[in-house]
């Protein structure tokens, strides 16, 4: 019996350490890549600091984070996965954020990216084309030019143009 005990316990161990290992392992395709972190840019609308970030992987919340005050928060990525970061506060809209950590071959290695963003309040709806919301504010993959992960500038500027491209029409009128 007990040395039945000794071998589940065995196998256990090494199974951990073996997983540990393949997660961590820089040349495995599945190992980290991309250490994102943000910040919220919101003036509060009821007192409440505090808001929400997920990391979201294939649709389904893998990791939640509840931040108070003007803290950021980070997540760690593994290579070779589209994620999406999805940021809610009381009193706002939800921003979306999509990262790509495709890396070419020859690259390994540890990256960092920090962003800071700002939520658009509830009040004022009116004025957002709401459709546009449905889409991240951003897309972040690796830059080859650059070496490094950086987000899709042009993508980013159409989006806000066309968030807001119904003040804009009535602005012109």
């Amino acid at each position: 019996m007990k040395t039945k005990f000794m071998i589940i316990m065995l196998v256990f161990k090494m199974t951990l350490t073996f997983s540990s290992e393949l997660f961590y392992n820089s040349n495995n395709p599945e190992s980290i890549c991309l250490d994102i972190s943000g910040n919220i840019q919101a003036k509060s609308v009821d007192g409440n600091d505090s808001y929400t970030a997920e990391l979201l992987l294939d649709n389904k919340i893998i990791q939640q984070i509840t931040i108070k005050g003007r803290r950021s928060f980070k997540f760690s990525l593994l290579k070779n996965h589209w994620y999406t970061i999805r940021i809610s506060k009381s009193g706002y809209y939800q921003r979306l954020i999509s990262i790509c950590t495709d890396l070419p071959k020859n690259k390994n290695g540890l990256y960092k990216f920090h962003f800071d963003t700002e939520l658009i309040p509830l009040t004022g709806a009116q004025a957002i084309d709401q459709d546009a919301l449905d889409f991240p504010i951003a897309i972040i993959n690796y830059d080859k030019d650059a070496e490094w992960f950086y987000y899709n500038e042009e993508y980013t500027a159409n989006m806000k143009r066309q968030l807001y491209k119904p003040i804009l029409a009535r602005t012109k009128n």
